[in-house]
């Protein structure tokens, strides 16, 4: 398992983090994780996943986009950082019990991750630096759906899933 993604917005940049509309095809700073094995529990109406500590990293990509068709094209381009979970990242999902059957609604997760490096990048004249945006790291919630997903080739699963941070300190 691994989560793959793009940045609608990075405080402290200044620059057009898109070429066009918003889309993961016009990303230029996109996210690929580690992959890792999520542990699982069940308990009536909620489920419970523990991820384990591991890394992500960021990537500049001035040049084509990424697709979630194609998870591994957003781990293109030049690596601008990598951040460290700090710890397990606890995760639930939400059901409703529809006439004797659980249905899973909707998940989220709450995790910290410390910067574990981290390169020099421009965009445009400007240039930008991790270790300046986020030096003591970042704490991430974010809320997936549990909902039927297209499944891009060569995966047994995939979810859709929206997240924020915050810088650390």
């Amino acid at each position: 398992m691994f989560d793959a993604g793009y940045f609608v917005d990075i405080q402290g940049i200044s620059q057009k983090i898109f070429r066009g509309e918003i889309c993961a095809e016009n990303a230029i700073i996109t996210f690929l994780a580690d992959t890792f094995k999520r542990k699982s529990i069940e308990d009536d109406q909620i489920s419970i996943s523990v991820d384990p500590v591991g890394d992500f990293s960021l990537y500049l990509n001035l040049k084509d986009g990424a697709s979630f068709d194609k998870p591994m094209s957003f781990g293109k381009g030049q690596k601008i950082a990598t951040f460290r979970r700090r710890n397990a990242v606890v995760g639930t999902g939400i059901g409703i019990n529809m006439n004797g059957t659980n249905i899973s609604v909707f998940g989220n997760n709450v995790f910290s991750a410390k910067l574990v490096s981290s390169s020099p990048f421009s965009i445009g004249r400007k240039t930008y630096d991790f270790k300046e945006l986020l030096p003591n790291g970042m704490t991430q919630w974010g809320t997936a759906s549990t909902q039927q997903y297209t499944v891009p080739k060569k995966y047994t699963s995939a979810a859709p899933f929206v997240g924020s941070a915050i810088a650390v300190g």
